[in-house]
């Protein structure tokens, strides 16, 4: 006997991988899409996961505040789990309010800055918009721009290592909708000053500038007092870098209220979840952990950075939590390096970074075996010779101090950076009220 419904199940098996194949055609932005590519996920997977040296994707090296850790267990267990997350995230805007003198209804919660980035594409770009950007920076922008049908045009800075706002300027043509901007920038460090973000937003009234601040805390320079006076700014803040959180996946977005008006159509605030607010809210009220993680990455920076150098390799150090460094041969230094459970990024294959690898910075047990993984490398992987011929010291970027000006603050101070004109260090504090006005 024949079995029918066997080979109806196999014609019907058929039939439906052919209807689907067909029913999910990619859209043609995404058929042309290039995926951003991260780097490798390696360590999550050893099985001594204490002894590895992750400086690959500038995580925190530090783990989180334990108040982080206890407002977690004291979720998990007294918490209803089953509920949705509140959507409006009124808790966590109401501590950043707190933290960064912006008024709450200027500024929305994403699941992380990633998020936000990918949620101000999709409000505000339409096919055939055009986004300044100024590579080498942070690609995954990249990613979202095209696949909202967007093209990518790029401002070309005198030098890649020190910002260029006349670059950026003499780019903005009639067709760029949006300016992306990372400040500092990833991974050159590229610091932009608080005037030099003002002089662009004032000569560019009618193009949108997005500044991704995911390393304000190591630096310390916002252009968040700027928010009141251009209605042109958003800026993209994370939780993943100072606050140790990149596992829980948090940020933020603040800009005018209008603005944001506009992403909450489309923003999903399920999404983000109530142990990433949880943490958040807790990272936010432990400044003194905060500021030990910010001095002690600027003093293992400044360590690493004249240890490699004395072996007589160009290192350029950064205002974030990262330095770079070049040698002869990056691959095989990265694959010598992770042999050593040591995992570093390896920037070469980009344009304008042919050599260089970054490192991410923070303790100073990482920074004694960094420097002695390298210096038992083989001469001919970073010199392309047996010895260096002179140690190179390079000018580095200038470095912004005064970071806890910025966040050691209490809710009735609610303190602002106010970077200097001539440096762009921050240089001073104004207070704001409770609309996040300067006062």
């Amino acid at each position: 006997m024949i079995d029918t419904h066997a080979g109806t199940a196999a014609c019907r098996s058929e039939d439906s991988a052919a209807t689907t194949s067909a029913a999910f055609r990619p859209s043609e932005q995404v058929r042309l899409l290039r995926p951003y590519k991260g780097t490798q996920q390696i360590p999550l997977f050893l099985p001594h996961r204490e002894r590895v040296a992750k400086l690959d994707w500038n995580e925190s090296v530090h783990p989180p505040s334990p108040a982080v850790r206890s407002a977690l267990a004291d979720c998990v267990l007294h918490t209803e789990l089953n509920w949705y997350p509140d959507v409006d995230a009124v808790a966590l805007r109401t501590a950043l309010e707190e933290y960064t003198g912006v008024g709450m209804e200027w500024i929305r919660a994403f699941g992380g800055s990633d998020a936000a980035l990918e949620y101000v594409a999709r409000a505000f770009l339409n096919p055939g918009d055009t986004v300044l950007w100024v590579p080498p920076t942070y690609d995954n922008v990249r990613v979202y721009v095209e696949s909202c049908g967007g093209r990518l045009k790029a401002a070309r800075p005198k030098s890649i290592w020190r910002g260029d706002p006349r670059a950026i300027s003499d780019a903005v043509t009639r067709d760029v909708r949006l300016v992306y901007l990372v400040n500092p920038n990833n991974p050159t460090g590229a610091l932009y000053t608080l005037e030099q973000i003002d002089d662009l937003l004032r000569a560019h009234p009618n193009v949108a500038f997005l500044i991704d601040e995911a390393y304000f805390e190591f630096c310390g320079v916002t252009a968040a007092p700027l928010l009141h006076a251009h209605r042109n700014l958003m800026i993209a803040r994370s939780f993943s870098k100072a606050f140790g959180l990149a596992g829980l996946r948090i940020g933020y977005l603040m800009s005018h209220p209008d603005n944001l008006d506009w992403i909450d159509r489309i923003r999903v605030g399920k999404n983000t979840t109530l142990l990433a607010q949880v943490a958040a809210i807790a990272a936010l009220g432990d400044r003194g952990h905060l500021l030990r993680v910010i001095e002690e990455t600027r003093t293992t920076m400044s360590e690493l950075a004249a240890r490699l150098e004395k072996m007589g390799l160009e290192v350029r150090t950064t205002p974030a939590n990262f330095l770079l460094v070049r040698v002869h041969d990056p691959d095989m230094v990265t694959r010598a390096l992770a042999n050593h459970l040591i995992f570093v990024r390896n920037r070469n294959h980009e344009p304008a970074l042919e050599g260089w690898l970054r490192v991410t910075v923070g303790t100073p047990a990482l920074i004694e075996r960094v420097a002695g993984a390298f210096s038992a490398l083989p001469p001919a992987l970073l010199y392309g010779r047996e010895a260096p011929l002179h140690p190179m010291r390079l000018e580095r970027p200038p470095e912004a101090a005064g970071s806890e000006d910025a966040i050691s603050g209490g809710p009735k101070t609610r303190p602002r950076v106010v970077a200097s004109h001539r440096t762009g260090r921050p240089v001073a504090t104004v207070s704001a009220g409770r609309n996040g006005r300067s006062s």
